[in-house]
């Protein structure tokens, strides 16, 4: 298929500018459509689309609406309509072109990010004059993109190896410095793309700057999985980052952004949330869910310590202890306790403190008794746990194949751009 790519960024300047001042916030969204603005393979995005869609960009960021602004950022909001239409066209393909949001449902989301109350969205953009229904469209096309990203990465599962290499990694980098980031990401696809994106990601840095809402930009914006969460990368151990971002997040200031920082994926943008030294793990961190097997013991001490250690040696994990008790002369076995280490009677925090899941400790003799704990589950609140190891791993993936998928989409486009100098 045949591409064309005269962007708006192309533009000479005056053009570019006389554009920005024609988008003006349209006094009706029921007044004629304005002229085509971009032709998406056979779809067209209309210059009261941009329009409506820059004024939802400004007013939900926080940014001030002024003619600089919006040239600032139209180059991105024309990329933003021209990926929606690419991922809705694959959506129709791929048989998700009857999809429609739930606005009862989604609006929810919406508004808890924004911080107003439920229903109070619509009033919100009609009181600015705002569209729901670019609104709509944009919410549309993230829900049918998700579901297709989704489809691909069932066929490439995450296996449990891979989350545990990951987090043993993590745990032997649990001493290095954490850093909690959010990032807005502009992909380079094309060295032909370069410059267009360099500039793009340096007027999302002004428009930031000026007081815009980072998560906000980073939801309209960023082409990094990590946009769906306001750009929120979560805590990142020094180890992580790239040797790029590792020349600069260091040197950042909680509450402070990085400049444009050029990556192997294209340009990024870090926000420095909160530092600490490493992972507090403490015994006031720690949470172990134990049980107690008590054998009865009517022979030498040492002599029944031996025999019990025999006994719990095979065992590996707390399950085995029911089949334990259930032979002729084994042990009572209590049911779990979860508490934290800090919360234990000293004899048996000492006895449980370093032990790992599914091993049995030292068996101690008391009066006609030898009693064993174990531990079945052991959390440590500072450290990530398995399951948000493998979360953490599906968003890379989800990212990867998103980033490729869309690659693929532009690549097999006919992408025209008609924007002509405001009259």
């Amino acid at each position: 298929m045949s591409m064309s790519r005269r962007l708006p960024w192309s533009l000479p300047a005056r053009t570019l500018l006389a554009l920005v001042l024609a988008f003006v916030p349209v006094p009706s969204w029921a007044q004629e459509s304005l002229g085509i603005a971009v032709v998406v393979n056979d779809e067209a995005i209309t210059e009261r689309d941009l329009a409506a869609r820059l004024s939802l960009v400004l007013s939900l960021s926080g940014i001030t609406d002024t003619p600089e602004s919006r040239r600032q950022l139209l180059p991105q909001v024309a990329t933003m309509l021209i990926n929606e239409k690419l991922q809705l066209q694959e959506g129709v393909r791929q048989g998700l072109g009857g999809f429609r949001i739930d606005r009862n449902e989604t609006y929810g989301f919406v508004e808890r990010n924004l911080g107003l109350g439920p229903g109070e969205l619509v009033a919100f953009m009609e009181d600015r004059g705002l569209s729901l229904d670019s609104l709509d469209d944009q919410l549309t096309a993230e829900i049918v993109w998700g579901e297709l990203v989704r489809a691909r990465q069932r066929q490439r599962p995450i296996f449990e190896a891979e989350v545990e290499d990951e987090y043993q990694r993590m745990i032997a980098a649990a001493h290095e410095p954490h850093y909690l980031l959010a990032e807005i990401v502009l992909s380079v696809d094309d060295p032909e793309e370069e410059e267009r994106v360099r500039e793009n990601i340096e007027r999302l840095a002004d428009a930031l700057r000026s007081g815009g809402r980072f998560s906000i930009l980073a939801q309209q914006f960023s082409q990094s999985a990590s946009s769906s969460n306001g750009g929120d990368l979560g805590w990142i151990v020094h180890s992580q980052l790239s040797e790029e971002l590792a020349a600069v997040v260091p040197n950042l200031g909680v509450g402070y952004m990085s400049p444009p920082i050029r990556t192997l994926g294209g340009y990024t943008l870090i926000l420095m949330r909160e530092i600490r030294p490493g992972y507090r793990v403490s015994d006031e961190d720690v949470e172990v869910t134990i049980r107690q097997a008590v054998f009865a013991a009517d022979e030498d001490a040492t002599d029944a310590v031996e025999r019990v250690s025999d006994a719990v040696s095979p065992i590996s994990s707390c399950e085995d202890l029911d089949a334990l008790a259930a032979a002729d002369g084994g042990p009572q076995v209590s049911n779990a306790v979860t508490a934290r280490l800090t919360d234990l009677q000293d004899d048996v925090r000492r006895q449980v403190e370093n032990l790992e899941p599914g091993t049995a400790g030292t068996p101690v003799a008391g009066v006609g008794e030898v009693r064993v704990m174990m531990v079945c589950e052991r959390v440590e609140h500072g450290l990530p746990t398995r399951e948000e190891v493998r979360n953490t791993l599906e968003a890379r993936q989800h990212d990867t194949i998103a980033r490729s998928y869309l690659r693929d989409l532009r690549r097999q486009a006919f992408v025209d751009i008609r924007i002509q100098e405001a009259r």
